[in-house]
């Protein structure tokens, strides 16, 4: 049964076209990302003071920068940073966020009041200021980023993860698993967790994109991943600081973010309708 789902979500996932195609075009960005060093015509930090501000030719695809930087490798070793921070702050929400709404859900009574209680309280802190005083503290560096993006982005994932154990815990297979003598942990771990992966991972391609936004306007404020190491977000701030006599600077590092940010989405919504059996047409 479980076999024939996720046959059927992934025959509809590759069904939606707008979702495959998306998830090819993230596929290829993410391996020009990570194959930086390899592909980039310069290094992201090889300075030419006099070659500044060239506009857009054969030997700089994508002009160059005030210190003469090639655009095009900094793009590209820009998306890498910004991917590797989204990718490891998701992964930190979803880690906690999954365990912490698992327990939760599943003790109920005085255990999922408190801890409930406890996401209650992190939601009315003030997000942005607690992330800023954050990396303030800690230092501005690609570990100190992701864990500060994450530390507080997890409480929307552990409600949601909540109120599907809710719904799974009291099934006859999880009553089987009780009668069999299944220790609390295992039932988490192998039974009510694998059946939320679904959701789970809904979610995740949807907070992917919103830490590539977080992670640009913390570098526009100047509080990302300090220069010369760049990232679209901190090249989209060197942009907007020189629009006027060099617009590709912002324009390029723009559409890049632009096209990822988009094909997330719409892979996003696909697999939302693949996993979902009504969307699907399923009874």
């Amino acid at each position: 049964m479980k076999n024939t789902s996720l046959n059927l979500a992934l025959k509809a996932l590759f069904e939606n076209r707008a979702a495959t195609f998306s998830a090819v075009v993230l596929i290829l960005i993410s391996g020009l990302a990570f194959l930086a060093p390899l592909i980039s015509p310069y290094t992201y930090e090889a300075q030419n003071l006099l070659n500044t501000y060239a506009v857009p030719s054969a030997k700089h695809w994508f002009g160059t920068d005030a210190l003469g930087r090639d655009v095009l490798s900094r793009v590209i070793y820009g998306g890498r940073v910004s991917m590797l921070v989204a990718l490891l702050s998701t992964l930190v929400i979803v880690i906690i966020g999954t365990l912490w709404g698992a327990v939760s859900g599943y003790f109920g009574g005085w255990v999922d009041r408190l801890m409930m209680r406890v996401v209650d309280i992190l939601y009315a802190l003030p997000y942005m200021f607690f992330v800023i005083i954050l990396m303030m503290v800690l230092g501005r560096d690609i570990f100190t980023l992701f864990i500060a993006i994450g530390v507080l982005s997890w409480l929307t994932m552990a409600r949601i993860v909540r109120g599907q154990i809710l719904s799974l815990k009291n099934q006859d297979f999880i009553s089987a698993a009780r009668v069999l003598g299944s220790s609390h942990t295992k039932i988490i771990t192998k039974h009510l967790i694998p059946n939320t992966l679904g959701t789970i991972a809904v979610y995740a391609t949807i907070t992917i994109p919103r830490m590539i936004l977080l992670e640009a306007f913390l570098s526009f404020l100047g509080l990302g991943i300090q220069e010369p190491i760049p990232s679209w977000g901190s090249l989209c701030n060197n942009g907007a600081e020189a629009l006027s006599i060099a617009p590709w600077l912002i324009v390029f590092p723009g559409i890049a973010m632009a096209v990822t940010l988009t094909c997330f989405n719409l892979f996003g919504d696909g697999l939302r309708d693949a996993v979902d059996p009504h969307i699907r047409g399923e009874t």
